[in-house]
């Protein structure tokens, strides 16, 4: 508030204040003034991004206090540059030009005008700092009444100053870029305000099991052949996985990120004040009383765990690691960096040295604030844990006549055996054979039960997990690269394996349910090998 003040106080006393001086000293200072004031604009957002991100791991009290005063000294510097454009686009201003020429070069309107988008890109600030402390996200509201002040103000400008030039025109891209960095901040500030992430966290009321759903289910499964069991089941989610917990080697924050980024989820809950249940408790500590669990990772899980919640209530990281936030940065990367190449192709720079200079400044610096925090979005926590969640791989390969001929084989001996089959019980084991066909040719059925008599989707799971280790141990690799069975074999246990999570509309109805569980397991069990 007292910020505010000042400002008003500079624009109203201005005239009177510069009075005091010589009109010798004056002259020069009103040439100067907007320039001097963009380029701080542009330092103080520099070392924003730079202390922003440092002051979650570095408590030294002298970067603190630069990052305190660069934040507190930013939107007013950007601020008054504008108030001094808007000023400066008056007629009246135009008056003593001539006078003013003869000691140095004015700055052109048309030029000035210009630099008012990157003032709104300074406005909006960077994404390592939107807060410097927690009280800061409850003036969202005063955030968004600047964001339609100074939006008006940098129009204005655009508007007084327009010459249906081509910089008045490249003068539409920058505002769009200003105008959505200015957005996202006032957006991150109310999502990290305590009554919005109260609400947030505040989950609909639990209506209770869906009884007809589930006897719907169940008879579903039943029909089809499934062993089913009216049983309650409890979700993967809910149990902790520790699984290579212990490994320590330089994957292991890779494989805790999925784990610190469900406890920030639950313990989340307590910056607002809200209570945890009993099974949050006994989840975290049997997650931590692990016996396969090492000091390091706990602590490199915590560590994490905190990161989440810096990045929540004092950065942008609740907008720009959406959808709309991967959108938003494409935008004001893709409009600054047009605007870069025509104003150095197109534009005839036929304005003052030093006022190009600064403008060249002001683009080259916005384009390299852009390419830093696309650095930070990409090599960040939240970046790395999408890519755990969507990390999913699939090659082609071509189906040979051998392995084409092989399958045909098959079917055509299981058909024969079909239809010699006695009764219709002999011809339904048929159908539904996984893997004892051969169990029973090797005589040895009994000790392999646990692989056959088992669900569809377990069966899958099992045969796969056993012709991948059979494929790549004890020369396995190099064999099918001669034996074209081994090949094939490979190649049908990926295919199944793919049908079963990609596509599980192509199996029976029950497995669909469960597609979401296996590529849970199947993430986990392929991030602790």
């Amino acid at each position: 508030m007292l910020l505010t003040i000042l400002s008003a106080w500079l624009f109203v006393e201005k005239r009177r204040l510069v009075e005091v001086f010589p009109e010798k000293e004056r002259k020069p200072w009103d040439l100067w003034e907007l320039r001097i004031l963009v380029l701080i604009s542009l330092t103080l957002q520099i070392s924003q991004i730079v202390l922003g991100s440092r002051r979650k791991y570095n408590p030294s009290t002298l970067l603190r206090l630069s990052l305190w005063s660069a934040y507190l000294t930013a939107d007013w510097v950007a601020t008054v540059a504008l108030g001094v454009l808007s000023n400066n686009q008056r007629p009246s201003c135009t008056c003593d030009i001539d006078s003013i020429s003869n000691t140095t070069n004015p700055i052109n309107d048309e030029l000035s005008a210009f630099w008012a988008p990157f003032l709104l890109l300074h406005l909006g600030g960077p994404d390592t700092i939107t807060a410097y402390a927690l009280a800061d996200n409850e003036l969202w509201i005063r955030h968004l009444l600047g964001l339609a002040v100074q939006m008006i103000v940098a129009i204005y400008i655009t508007v007084t100053a327009w010459s249906r030039t081509w910089l008045s025109f490249l003068t539409i891209p920058m505002l769009f870029a200003g105008g959505i960095k200015y957005i996202e901040r006032t957006l991150s500030l109310r999502s990290a305000n305590r009554e919005q992430f109260l609400d947030s966290l505040l989950n609909p009321p639990d209506p209770g099991p869906n009884y007809a759903k589930f006897m719907e289910e169940f008879c579903l499964k039943k029909a089809e052949g499934f062993s089913v069991l009216a049983i309650e089941v409890i979700d993967a989610a809910d149990q902790p996985d520790a699984a290579g917990s212990g490994n320590n080697n330089g994957n292991t924050s890779k494989r805790i990120l999925p784990d610190a980024y469900g406890f920030f989820n639950t313990f989340r809950r307590l910056f607002v004040d809200l209570i945890l249940s009993f099974h949050d408790r006994d989840k975290s500590r049997y997650y931590f009383q692990n016996q396969n669990l090492i000091s390091k990772t706990a602590f490199e899980v915590v560590e994490i765990e905190l990161g989440f919640a810096y990045e929540v209530f004092y950065t942008k990281a609740p907008i720009m690691y959406t959808i709309w936030g991967c959108i938003f940065r494409f935008i004001t990367s893709t409009c600054t960096i047009i605007v870069f190449v025509l104003f150095l192709i197109i534009e005839k720079h036929n304005h003052p040295w030093d006022d190009l200079i600064i403008t060249y400044i002001l683009l080259v610096g916005a384009i390299i604030l852009e390419f830093y925090a696309v650095i930070l979005l990409l090599s960040s926590d939240w970046t790395q844990l999408w890519l755990s969640e969507d990390g999913w791989y699939k090659s082609r390969s071509k189906i040979s006549t051998e392995l084409k001929d092989f399958i045909f084989q098959h079917f055509l001996k299981k058909s024969k055996d079909a239809k010699s089959a006695k009764t219709a019980k002999d011809t339904s084991s048929l159908c539904s054979a996984r893997g004892n066909l051969v169990f029973e040719e090797y005589e040895r059925s009994s000790s392999f039960n646990w692989t056959t008599e088992v669900e569809f989707d377990h069966s899958i799971l099992i045969w796969h997990i056993a012709t991948d280790i059979c494929y790549h141990s004890n020369g396995g690799k190099k064999l099918a690269a001669k034996n074209l069975r081994c090949k094939g074999s490979k190649n049908l246990s990926d295919y199944m394996l793919y049908l079963l999570v990609m596509c599980p509309f192509l199996l029976p109805i029950g497995i669909g349910m469960i597609r979401k569980w296996v590529k849970r397991k199947i993430g986990s069990l392929f991030g602790s090998l």
